[in-house]
């Protein structure tokens, strides 16, 4: 039987829980990046796999990387943009 390295090392199986959908819509905590008071403290956004953290992007602004989201992979926000590509 073929067994994985994580599991040969550490003698317990490998959690994939944390891997979230490629594209799905997020919501961060942008508090740090807010340059008032009163500015929002989340936009929906859409998850990127970057380098590290979480990395997400909020349409005509910029990437924030935060460790403070709310996942929502029911919803995929440029799925009808990307529509011909995957279909």
């Amino acid at each position: 039987m073929l067994e994985i390295p994580y599991h040969v090392l550490f003698h317990k199986f490998f959690d994939y829980i944390f891997l979230k959908t490629f594209g799905c819509s997020c919501f961060p905590l942008l508090r740090p990046y807010n340059k008032q008071k009163l500015d929002f403290r989340s936009y929906e956004c859409i998850i990127l796999p970057l380098i590290k953290g979480i990395n997400v992007y909020l349409p005509l602004e910029e990437f924030y990387i935060s460790k403070d989201v709310i996942f929502d992979e029911s919803k995929f926000p440029y799925a009808d943009l990307f529509e011909s590509f995957f279909f």
